[in-house]
């Protein structure tokens, strides 16, 4: 069972290999794989040692996690896409199987964990990949940065296929939750016009696409 984590990251080496050494250290399945996706004005030599895929210089961090799943769809994804911070920290053992466990026994869907600061949308995510080859996209289009948990969570609940599990930890260390110091990548990704124009999509979203792409998910999953 294949299984791909995707951690978008910028200028932020010590803070990824944090991410790199909570995931090798609780990961269970030796098919699960974390892919560390950077862009190529930076120095890459920061990343030596760290499985890292780089794509054309991006503005926005939802830019470069399409470009990757692009590539992904194209050559043959793996069962199951994740997407996580590079401020996020695998606390559980064994989460990876867990998560699988969960999405093959209800058939697929989207699951996340806990990650100690809110439940109600996946600010990380695990999703089974025959639907983001259905929909076309993984990151909410049209958005630079926002929003995009709030689009798996509504895909989810409208198709009865979000699932949360509350004691797999998967730990956010967010300035918003006081673990974590503000930098210019938080500042520009959280700034009045990001957040402004992220709404705009998602709430575009919601009037157009949303009911489309929530059939599209259930005819997927068969449900």
């Amino acid at each position: 069972m294949s299984f791909l984590v995707l951690c978008p990251t910028r200028g932020r080496p010590d803070a990824a290999r944090e991410t790199l050494a909570s995931f090798q250290e609780t990961r269970e399945l030796s098919d699960t794989q974390l892919l560390f996706v950077v862009n190529a004005d930076e120095d890459q030599e920061i990343y030596r040692g760290m499985p890292v895929f780089v794509v054309p210089k991006q503005d926005w961090m939802n830019d470069v996690l399409r470009l990757v799943v692009e590539h992904i769809l194209m050559v043959g994804p793996p069962d199951y896409l994740g997407f996580i911070g590079d401020d996020n920290r695998f606390r559980t053992p064994g989460w990876d199987q867990r998560v699988v466990e969960v999405l093959e026994d209800r058939g697929g869907g989207f699951a996340y964990g806990n990650d100690l600061g809110r439940f109600d949308i996946p600010s990380h995510v695990f999703v089974s990949s025959n639907i983001v080859k259905a929909l076309g996209w993984f990151g909410l289009p049209g958005a630079h940065h926002l929003y995009l948990d709030n689009t798996w969570g509504h895909l989810g609940e409208g198709a009865d296929c979000l699932y949360f599990i509350p004691d797999l930890i998967i730990e956010h260390l967010h300035p918003l939750f006081g673990k974590g110091e503000m930098d210019e990548s938080y500042l520009s990704s959280s700034s009045h016009d990001v957040f402004a124009h992220d709404l705009l999509a998602y709430n575009s979203w919601l009037e157009k696409d949303a009911e489309k792409d929530i059939a599209t998910v259930r005819d997927t999953i068969g449900t």
